[in-house]
Parts: structure tokens; sequence; C-alpha cells
């Protein structure tokens, strides 16, 4: 928002730091400011969920090892982690590689005949 609206970019370490008085000043239209301000809030309130998610979760289940390479990608954090790890269950139950990708719906559903999309030919 502040890139698109300001012409200026900010990290998102600074975006974590911002207090919603400081986001509604980094814009000079009131309804950015309060746009932006709401944002802030909204992330301000939603972190503090998830800390309180965490502190009664965490002690009652840990990271199997072999989902610990999980917390290596950028966005998945212990909960999220914890969340795959328990609907997979046994990860030994997908063949390969590919039909985790698939049950993630992370491959693209393409149905090919001659190099031509057969999907619009189905009612």
């Amino acid at each position: 928002m502040v890139d698109r609206c300001c012409g200026r970019r900010i990290s998102v370490n600074q975006i974590k730091q911002l207090t919603p008085a400081d986001a509604t000043a980094l814009f000079s239209d009131v309804q950015l400011g309060f746009t932006a301000r709401c944002h802030v809030e909204t992330i301000g309130f939603l972190s503090q969920q998830i800390r309180s998610i965490e502190k009664v979760v965490l002690p009652k289940v840990s990271l199997r090892p072999e989902f610990e390479i999980l917390l290596t990608m950028p966005g998945i954090g212990k909960i999220l982690g914890l969340t795959i790890m328990l609907e997979i269950c046994d990860i030994r139950r997908f063949a390969r590689a590919g039909n985790f990708a698939s049950y993630c719906r992370c491959v693209r559903n393409q149905k090919l005949s001659n190099t031509k999309d057969d999907r619009s030919r189905r009612p």
C-alpha cells in the first residue's frame, strides 16, 4: 500500500514496528491513513492471537523430526508446521513427493490432449 500510494518501499520489519499512529502519518490522504491504521491494528491483533494459540498448543504437541524441514520454508512457523503434520499423519502414505504436492494442491490440474487443454470439451 505504501509502495503503491507513496512510491516508496518499507520492509516487513518496519511494518511490524509501526504503531497505528505511525501508519496513519505515512499518508496525506485521510482515508488512506485510516486504512493503514486498520491494517496495522489487524496485524497486531492477529499476532497476539497467534502468540496465545502457541502458548496453549506448543506445550501439548511437538513436531516430529521428519516434519522439522517444514520450518525452513518462508511463512511456515511452528503452528502451521504442526497443523500440516497433524493433518498428514504418516508422510509415508505418499509414494512420491509429487503425490504430496498434488495433495497440497500445489500441482496444476491439467488435462492435455495433443497439447490442447482437454477440460474445455467437458460439459
